[in-house]
């Protein structure tokens, strides 16, 4: 219901019955889409449907970078003692 949409992403709200939901489901989704810059939306019509509409930033494409191999040393290691 429209009534609920004010609050759909404070923490720990609910429809649902005692146990049955957290209500950190939004609240998590949202930050960690406001963290990658995005947003969340909710649209409902009640007979219709609800939506959630998320948007996020395009990334730049970036060639991959050159990583050295396994069998070449680039850095020095601490010897480990050998087991007795």
């Amino acid at each position: 219901p429209k009534q609920h949409l004010s609050k759909i992403f404070d923490p720990f709200f609910t429809t649902k019955g005692q146990g049955e939901g957290s209500g950190l489901g939004l609240t998590v989704a949202r930050r960690i889409i406001k963290k990658f810059g995005g947003d969340i939306r909710i649209e409902s019509e009640e007979g219709n449907g609800t939506s959630c509409i998320v948007t996020l930033p395009v990334i730049p494409h970036r060639p991959p970078t050159q990583e050295a191999s396994c069998t070449e040393s680039t850095s020095r290691s601490t010897p480990q003692p050998s087991p007795s």
